[in-house]
C-alpha cells in the first residue's frame, strides 16, 4: 500500500461514523492491516451464499449489489461507491454472504480480513454498536 492509500484510509477512518470509537493508534493499526485490490468491470468480488471472509471499503469506483430471484437471476438492489462499505454482515452474523457484488466499473477497495474485524468488534463496543446499526438498518431494507 502507498502513502496516498494510507492518507486516504486515515481520512475516512477518521471521518466514517462506524470508526468514530477508534483513537488515533487504532486507526494507525487498523490502517496496517488492510489490504488492496483491484476489480476490473464485471468482476465479481463475492457471491451471494458463500462464507464471508472480509470486510470491504470501496475506495474507487462503483459495485452493484445483487440478489437472486427466484426465477429472474440476479436482481440489482443498490450500487455502491467511494466510502461505501460492505462484507460485515456475513462476518457479524456469522451466515453466509446475503448478496452479490459485482465490479460495475473498474473498482479498487480496501480488505480486512475476518479475524482483524472479529478482534476490532471484541474490543471496540463503539464500533460493535455502530456496526449492529448498521447491518439492522441493511436487514430492514431486504
Amino acid at each position: 500500500m502507498n502513502q496516498t492509500d494510507s492518507d486516504w484510509l486515515n481520512k475516512f477512518f477518521k471521518t466514517s461514523p462506524l470508526f468514530s470509537g477508534f483513537h488515533e493508534e487504532d486507526i494507525n493499526h487498523l490502517v496496517d492491516y488492510m489490504d488492496r485490490a483491484n476489480f476490473s468491470k464485471g468482476e465479481t468480488i463475492i457471491k451471494e451464499g458463500e462464507l464471508g471472509e472480509w470486510f470491504f471499503i470501496v475506495r474507487s469506483g462503483q459495485i452493484k449489489v445483487c440478489i437472486k430471484k427466484w426465477l429472474r437471476g440476479l436482481s440489482k438492489v443498490a450500487t455502491l461507491g467511494p466510502e461505501d462499505f460492505f462484507g460485515e454482515m456475513a462476518l457479524v452474523n456469522e451466515e453466509p454472504r446475503s448478496a452479490t457484488l459485482i465490479a460495475e466499473e473498474d473498482s479498487t477497495c480496501f480488505m480486512l480480513y475476518k479475524s482483524k474485524f472479529e478482534s476490532l468488534i471484541k474490543n471496540n463496543s463503539t464500533f460493535k454498536k455502530a456496526l449492529e446499526d448498521v447491518v439492522s438498518k441493511r436487514l430492514e431494507k431486504s
